[in-house]
């Protein structure tokens, strides 16, 4: 898994990631430095390897103590091996860790996650990340199977008016 453009406190300016103890948890680089004052970010990408979908995962989110009227919401975007998007927005909490799992159903892959905030409810960071992975079928393989399951439907059709 990669993670992949986090997004500073202003909304837009891509910043420099930061993973220490074994990858347990995910920060911003600004922010690990010795005597440093978090600073946040707000959104950060997960991708899975090439060729791969995660099809279940589950991580916890800690929000920046800030000074700013959090809004409390968390937006999850995942998008799917067809490159079709989903979003959900859910509550966050500014004390403690906020525990947050998916799965998916039907096979579908998710092939891009964005995990994004408000500027005013900042992320410190993302940690005890745990995800599943299956391979992401080939179109060849997905026509093969689809083809065999129309003749598979025709075949139970034919028997049946005869």
């Amino acid at each position: 898994m990669t993670f992949n453009t986090m997004i500073g406190p202003d909304g837009s300016t891509p910043v420099q990631m930061h993973g220490q103890h074994g990858v347990a948890f995910v920060q911003r680089a600004a922010d690990a430095a010795p005597g440093a004052t978090d600073t946040g970010f707000s959104s950060i990408s997960l991708t899975p390897q090439s060729g791969y979908g995660f099809t279940a995962g589950d991580f916890k989110l800690d929000q920046l103590n800030s000074l700013a009227a959090p809004t409390g919401f968390v937006t999850f975007t995942g998008t799917d091996q067809f490159g079709t998007p989903t979003s959900t927005t859910l509550a966050i909490a500014q004390q403690g860790q906020n525990p947050y799992q998916f799965s998916t159903l039907n096979g579908e892959l998710v092939t891009n996650i964005v995990i994004s905030v408000a500027t005013s409810d900042l992320l410190e960071d993302i940690k005890q990340v745990s995800v599943d992975v299956a391979p992401v079928p080939e179109p060849a393989s997905i026509l093969l199977v689809a083809g065999g399951v129309l003749g598979i439907g025709l075949a139970r059709r034919v028997r049946r008016s005869s």
